[in-house]
């Protein structure tokens, strides 16, 4: 939209709005801050603070105003400050002096030189026309007990002022959530001092900010940040102040941070709710408050258990830091036993078993994980305990299971050879022959053979078979010509002729000259120089119609 035609794009009832509002002169301060970006008021039955950035070219790039309208995307005190802006720009005005480089210096200056009554009317006549400002003025010098009332407001005059149509656009998100940062930057001040002061500020952020993301479009992460950093500080709240608390006001923290985890706001927010339950634990020395949480973490996990299992078993675990932390270790690993559904403690139990060398039950707790996982077709689980159960039986020396298990892994993992060794060394060497050929069969049966298989040629030196693979795919050329002996140089010269010409043929792009310009280096390293060179000029030839193309083969050397 052009600040010449503007006009031709808005509703012409709200135009005929703006106009009514321009031409009552109720523009009133427009400013131009810098080059093409004006700020006005537009006074009414309330005021409203209006934005507008103009392009060189009269492109209006940037618009926005703090009016609650959400009815179009151009409201009538917008309509009246770009008419005012028209107008400005069509009376030329001397050019602007330069800013001076000591001016914050100079300003510092002239306001320590003020007494404190100038100081206290300029602010109080400033914070009458700014609601966010005369709000963090409230906050910053009004009494305790009105402190998180004002936080409040705070928090939503900025967001209010932000929100444009219902809705919080990417570019203005930051600028909205920026009394929710004032308020944690008071609650960090005080947290030393006042813990529980500076947890209950934080409550008063997250609610406000987790609301937002209905309608706001949270692209730069801004919300995910001051949630992040509010439960953050209440965590460090919590550790610096708890310790030297009383106890009525430990109790008093503890109850506060419990109480705040059932706020139905954070239903949606698992992580959120973890990290106050996480604090919670600091209060575990004083028994009543141990069996507080260990309550509330029961419940909440029994509700959770056939709906959500990684919510579930994140619940678990922080059971099991309470029981280690401050129970008996007895407890501690019946509670993990009991739990062995959960794959975490089950991994634990296998590495404590494992670590005792008590293999066979390492591998009996393995056993049980496949079946269990096998159930309910999880296949990385399944997987792992397969791992578990190679492990324990190389650690029990038996070499029959060692191998099978070792076989079973070369021929179904992505890349298997960090059991190709083990396979070969536990295999007797009159059945080896055998067992290999067996191996390269399957391979060559499967429609995608895996990474394994060109590996296991390479280390057999079967160049047959390797040959086979690169002239089904030319591309291997590049990967596997090199390590031919030299009665295989005629035909890798050949393939990686025909794998060089086809790139040739489909490249459009410098970085695709680029890439045909490397591939001919690759030829030379195998081929040798002459070989690149002649097929350079091949391509020359055929595409003599492509200068870049020309010019990346012109840098080759």
């Amino acid at each position: 939209m052009n600040i010449k035609e503007f006009e031709k794009q808005v509703n012409p009832k709200i135009l005929s709005r703006g106009k009514e509002y321009f031409a009552s002169g109720l523009v009133d301060g427009l400013e131009e801050n810098d080059d093409g970006c004006y700020e006005a008021t537009v006074n009414g039955t309330d005021d409203y603070s209006v934005s507008v950035t103009i392009q060189e070219n009269g492109e209006i790039s940037k618009l926005s105003c703090d009016c609650p309208y959400e009815f179009g995307d151009i409201c009538k005190h917008e309509v009246a400050v770009l008419l005012a802006v028209k107008k400005n720009m069509k009376q030329p005005s001397p050019k602007k002096p330069r800013k001076s480089k000591n001016e914050k210096a100079n300003l510092k200056e002239l306001l320590e030189a003020q007494t404190k009554e100038t100081l206290a009317a300029l602010l109080y006549s400033m914070a009458e026309d700014d609601r966010a400002l005369r709000q963090a003025l409230l906050l910053r010098f009004s009494a305790q007990n009105n402190e998180l009332e004002l936080s409040r407001k705070l928090i939503k005059e900025h967001i209010r002022r932000h929100t444009k149509r219902g809705f919080i656009e990417w570019n203005e998100a930051d600028a909205a959530l920026t009394g929710a940062w004032e308020v944690l930057n008071r609650a960090d001040e005080v947290a030393q001092a006042d813990c529980i002061r500076a947890v209950r500020l934080c409550f008063v952020i997250l609610p406000e900010v987790i609301s937002i993301l209905d309608y706001c479009d949270d692209s730069n992460g801004g919300v995910g940040a001051v949630m992040y950093a509010c439960s953050e500080a209440v965590r460090k709240a919590v550790e610096a102040g708890q310790s030297s608390l009383p106890k009525h006001s430990r109790d008093e923290l503890f109850d506060l941070i419990a109480a705040e985890v059932t706020n139905d706001i954070y239903r949606g927010w698992f992580d959120i709710r973890l990290s106050l339950w996480e604090c919670l634990t600091l209060f575990c020395g004083d028994p009543a408050l141990y069996q507080k949480l260990w309550d509330s973490l029961e419940a909440e996990r029994s509700a959770l258990v056939n709906r959500d299992r990684y919510d579930s078993e994140a619940l678990a675990r922080l059971q099991l830091q309470l029981l280690t932390q401050w129970d008996s270790k007895d407890k501690s690993r019946k509670f993990m036993l009991e739990h062995l559904h959960y794959n975490s403690f089950r991994r634990q139990a296998i590495d404590d078993t494992m670590k005792a060398r008590d293999y066979e039950t390492a591998l009996r707790y393995a056993q049980d994980g496949i079946k269990q996982d096998e159930a309910k077709q999880h296949r990385g689980s399944v997987h792992e305990w397969h791992v578990a159960c190679f492990n324990a039986y190389k650690a029990m020396g038996d070499v029959k299971m060692t191998r099978e298990l070792a076989e079973h892994f070369v021929k179904h993992e992505r890349d298997g050879m960090d059991y190709y060794g083990v396979l070969k060394d536990t295999t007797p060497k009159e059945k080896w022959p055998e067992l290999l050929l067996g191996l390269l069969r399957f391979f060559e049966s499967e429609r995608y053979p895996s990474a394994t298989y060109p590996k296991i040629l390479i280390i057999e030196k079967d160049y047959d078979r390797l040959m086979a693979i690169c002239r089904k795919n030319h591309l291997r050329i590049a990967e596997y010509g090199a390590l031919f002996p030299e009665a295989y140089k005629q035909e890798v010269h050949q393939i990686y002729h025909d794998y060089v010409l086809a790139k040739a043929k489909t490249a459009s792009d410098r970085r695709m000259y680029k890439d045909v310009c490397q591939a001919l280096q690759g030829l030379r390293g195998v081929c040798g120089k002459t070989a690149m060179n002649q097929l350079a000029l091949r391509i020359k030839v055929e595409h003599p119609r492509q200068p870049a193309f020309l010019d990346e083969l012109g840098k080759l050397k």
